[in-house]
């Protein structure tokens, strides 16, 4: 797996392929491609993906930063930790210590922070592509496979914590490849470690990685078991010294997370897919237009499979859990995209030099116009929406959500202190349970009046109310 003989490339089977196609970036211009893109997509997207962009990240951190805001039933269950959302505190804090907490501020600084953490990623791809098959061709194909994928372009900016887990992954990865030093060892743990805190799930990716490098590396047990303890028992202590700074007791948040997706299934309450969904439906969408490249660099690829391996595990673990979504493939994007990058080279020996960048033209277009259209019209209303209610000039605006749960941002895109409410939809295992969505669709009028709906100055909902 780790390509220390770099000094003998001449050996890998990969270097027998013509490098007479490539692409003609330095480091420092791929570093200026990716920041920019990234930048640019946290002004272009101004769409709704999903509700934990907000409602498990800036707002929780809104709340405690501003004293207003509010916390799903998640955090009132104490399932997820507040890591993800102690860096946005952070973020906020120093802007109120300075008094510069505009509504722009708040609302995209977070988006800034987390596009420049994807831009990090961006150039681990190429790293860790370089140290994976030594060669420059393949890891710029990777990095430019990564930065097309139309789906990093809808999700890299924002603030979920599938994004973050997959960058943190991406850039441990890199560190565990890039040498045999102590420190790239440690550091790769310690990456590896945040993105398990910040997402149970990416323990899926590092048990593996952790197991083979203990069997293969040519790193003493003792160094390898040092180093893990150490980690592993500084990261538990910060997630549990971060948690009680949020919860006020020490809680395993951790624990509590499986407990309610694995044990008791409680996920599936937000919807099921069957068991086959990702490999027919989740990664197809995922991976889009770069499927057909992924699939020749798997097929074509002798060596080096490892990382196929992750990415089928972490793709048959996640078919167990009832309730699915695309945003948790994000961490195989990644991994994928060095396989891309091989496929890509071997294609490139095939045809000419004219039909090989025509071939890159056409992804590069085919992607743009997919990502233009979920970052710019694709349920584009639920953030319209926020900004018109920022934009009117009373304090005492009283807003009615009629949609369903979460549908948009919250207080983290008002930044004011004002009566807000929505029909909320916590889960429960009583069979007698009927959320409040479902109550006002049931007998939407004695709903309203039961409220008081009348002494509301706004009402939002769908040009269509769902029966």
């Amino acid at each position: 797996m780790r390509n220390r003989s770099t000094k003998t490339k001449n050996k890998n089977h990969e270097n027998h392929m013509t490098d007479n196609v490539g692409l003609p970036w330095s480091t420092k211009e791929k570093l200026f491609i990716s920041v920019a893109l990234r930048l640019f997509s946290v002004f272009l997207t101004r769409t709704f993906f999903v509700p934990d962009e907000y409602w498990q990240s800036t707002e929780v951190a809104h709340y405690n930063v501003f004293g207003y805001g509010y916390l799903t039933w998640e955090w009132k269950q104490k399932i997820r930790s507040y890591f993800y959302p102690f860096l946005f505190e952070i973020y906020f804090r120093t802007i109120k210590l300075f008094a510069i907490d505009s509504l722009f501020f708040i609302v995209y600084g977070p988006h800034v922070m987390q596009a420049l953490l994807t831009s990090c990623c961006d150039l681990s791809v190429y790293y860790s592509a370089f140290n994976l098959f030594g060669s420059d061709k393949i890891a710029s194909l990777a990095f430019f496979n990564q930065i097309c994928s139309w789906f990093l372009i809808y999700t890299g900016s924002r603030t979920l914590s599938n994004t973050a887990e997959m960058c943190f992954s991406t850039l441990g990865i890199f560190y565990l490849f890039a040498s045999t030093s102590k420190s790239n060892f440690f550091l790769s743990l310690l990456l590896g470690g945040i993105s398990c805190i910040i997402r149970p799930t990416s323990v899926i990716i590092w048990f593996p990685l952790v197991l083979r490098e203990t069997i293969y590396s040519k790193r003493s047990i003792k160094n390898i078991a040092v180093n893990l303890i150490f980690v592993t028992s500084a990261l538990l202590m910060l997630m549990l010294g971060v948690d009680f700074y949020f919860y006020k007791q020490f809680v395993l948040t951790h624990w509590n997370f499986l407990q309610f997706n694995l044990i008791e299934d409680m996920s599936q309450f937000y919807g099921s897919h069957p068991f086959y969904w990702y490999f027919f439906e989740g990664l197809p969408v995922v991976f889009g237009f770069s499927i057909a490249f992924i699939f020749l660099g798997a097929i074509k690829c002798k060596k080096q499979r490892f990382f196929l391996w992750i990415i089928l595990l972490y793709v048959i673990a996640h078919s167990f859990i009832s309730h699915k979504e695309f945003r948790f493939m994000l961490p195989t994007i990644p991994i994928a995209s060095f396989y891309a990058g091989y496929g890509l080279n071997f294609l490139s020996t095939l045809i000419s030099k004219k039909k090989f960048y025509m071939l890159l033209v056409v992804l590069v277009i085919s992607n743009t116009f997919v990502a233009l259209y979920f970052c710019l019209i694709h349920q584009r209303g639920s953030i319209d929406v926020m900004k018109y209610l920022s934009a009117q000039s009373s304090r005492s605006i009283k807003v009615l959500f009629l949609m369903p749960c979460h549908s948009t941002p919250y207080y983290s895109y008002l930044h004011r202190n004002v009566s807000l409410q929505f029909l909320t939809c916590h889960p429960s295992s009583e069979l007698s349970y009927v959320e409040e969505a479902e109550a006002f669709y049931f007998e939407p009028i004695s709903w309203l009046n039961e409220i008081a709906a009348f002494s509301k100055t706004h009402v939002v909902f769908y040009n269509v109310i769902p029966e």
